[in-house]
Formats: structure tokens, sequence, C-alpha cells
């Protein structure tokens, strides 16, 4: 039974929003002192600690945390903390962030001319706008493996770090957020809705699986292909999307999922991904199930 007096999860988003931040500043003021050239420094820190959700670290925290609390049965290897609470040297804060490098490479590149061509990302402008285009790319090429190295540096066992750097690179490559980009710049467009769950789930999803991932291997649990928090990071992914579409549309912009399947059906559709979210959370106990329950419903809702 969840505790009467526990954090509402918006509250607890922003507690660890604030706890991801912070580490993401502190690693990366080094990097000239690390060789970085300035104005390449200047432009990382541009792409990532601009304003953001954070949602994919803090993902991988709290199902590190789920994994954790004696309630799940989960091995409990990684340690126990709670938003509000967190030691500023928390383990999980390493391939968190490294989640967060991949994730703002991926949005600096997609914004790009030759790409998605936007001037404004979260009301300011997109990297390629304040920087230049080529530093924009050398950015994203940068953010890339140095999240790598910040794994390969994480404070786990050997044989841990070279899962959680398998788990990212795969999420990140050919069969996940690449190719689902792939799929997205496909001049004659996406044909049908199963098209677009299928490029969604590489271009969105799959980060969404590596931060379950990263999260279990850091509580000392080797994630099972196909498992429950697996499906739940997929539905979530997919979720995420067509409430994003869904608010597009709202807002009279170009809209995939309402596009090709009318509003009602892209709300029943995001009204099932939710279900079944929640329904792959069946049996986790604790307060750390109560935060990613609570998750899927502020996603569906989508006052994130």
């Amino acid at each position: 039974m969840s505790d009467p007096g526990a954090l509402p999860v918006e509250e607890a988003l922003e507690l660890d929003r604030a706890w991801v931040d912070a580490e993401l500043a502190r690693r990366l003021a080094g990097l000239e002192a690390e060789g970085t050239p300035g104005r390449l420094a200047e432009a990382i820190r541009y792409a990532v600690l601009g304003p953001g959700k954070r949602l994919r670290p803090v993902l991988c925290a709290w199902v590190r945390d789920l994994l954790a609390e004696p309630e799940t049965g989960g091995a409990g290897g990684g340690g126990r903390s709670a938003p509000g609470a967190r030691p500023a040297q928390d383990p999980v804060l390493a391939p968190a962030c490294a989640l967060e490098l991949v994730h703002a490479y991926s949005l600096a590149h997609d914004d790009l001319p030759a790409m998605d061509d936007d001037d404004l990302r979260r009301g300011r402008p997109t990297l390629h706008r304040a920087f230049d285009e080529a530093t924009a790319i050398l950015a994203g090429d940068a953010l890339q493996p140095l999240a790598f190295a910040w794994l390969a540096e994480a404070p786990f066992a050997p044989e841990v770090r070279v899962e959680m750097v398998d788990a990212l690179a795969r999420a990140a490559g050919p069969a996940g957020l690449v190719g689902g980009q792939q799929l997205d710049l496909d001049p004659a467009g996406v044909p049908s809705l199963e098209a677009l769950l299928e490029l969604e789930a590489m271009k969105t999803g799959a980060l969404f699986l590596a931060s379950v991932r990263l999260g279990a291997l850091a509580a000392g649990v080797r994630p099972g292909g196909g498992g429950r928090l697996e499906r739940f990071a997929r539905r979530l992914g997919l979720l995420f999307q067509v409430t994003d579409d869904l608010l597009d549309a709202a807002r009279g912009e170009p809209s995939s999922a309402v596009t090709l399947a009318g509003e009602e059906a892209a709300r029943r559709l995001a009204d099932r991904l939710a279900e079944e979210a929640l329904g792959a959370l069946d049996g986790y106990a604790g307060e750390a199930a109560r935060r990613l329950r609570e998750l899927v419903a502020l996603v569906r809702n989508r006052r994130l």
C-alpha cells in the first residue's frame, strides 16, 4: 500500500529532473578541461542543458527504484533512494545521464535542415540556429561517444557495464532510433497507422525500452526479452508519441496519428496503450510502482 504522505508524481518528477540536471551540468562543466574545444563544449551544453522533461533518465531511475524495493521481490542490488532524498553520486546517474545525451543528440540532428529543418525547440533557437549547422552536427556526433564513455566508467561490475553499453547501442542504432528516423524520411510518407506505430517504436520507443533495461541493470536485475517491464516500456513509448500527435492536432499542427486514423481512433489507441502499460505493472507494489502508474496517467493526459 502506498504511503499516504508520498509525493505526488508531478513533484517527484520535478525533483528528479533537478537531480538529473545537476549531474548533467556537473559532468559537462569539465569538457574543456578534458580537451574539448570551447565552441563545441558550449554547443554540447546548449543541446543537453536546455529545457526538457528528462523523462528517459527519470524512468531509468524509477525502474531501478522499483526493482530495489523489497515489495517487488527484486534483487535490490542497486540500492534504494527516492525523489527529494537522492544521493548526489547515486550510481544510477551514469546510465540515466547517458540516456539523456543520446536523446539530446537525436533532437539536435532531427532539427537539422536536412531532416526536419526546425528553427525552434522548446521555445529556444534550435542548436544549428543558435550556433551553426556544422557545429550542431559535430555536437550531436560528440554526444554519442560521450554517452558510451560515461557508461564505460559507470560504478558497476564490468559485465553490467557491457550490458548497459549493448542496450543503449542497440536502442540508438540502425534497428532503433536511427532506423526509425530513416523510415520517417521516406518521401512516400507513412502509409498506415500500423506503419506509423512501427516507426515510432523505433524512433521514440527504443530509448524508452533502453531506459527500462538500464534501470533494471542498475538494480542488479538482468532484463529478459519480452518481460513485463519491457512491455511497459514499449507501450509507454508509443503512448507518449500518440498523445504528442493528439496535442499537435489540437494546436492545428500536422499530426501523423490523427491524419492516418482520425482523432477518435487516435484517442482510443492512446487509451488502449495506457491500459496495456498499466497492465504490465500488475503485481508490482511499493512507492516506485505507484509513481510509474501515475506516470502513465500523466503521459496519457499530457500534463507533462
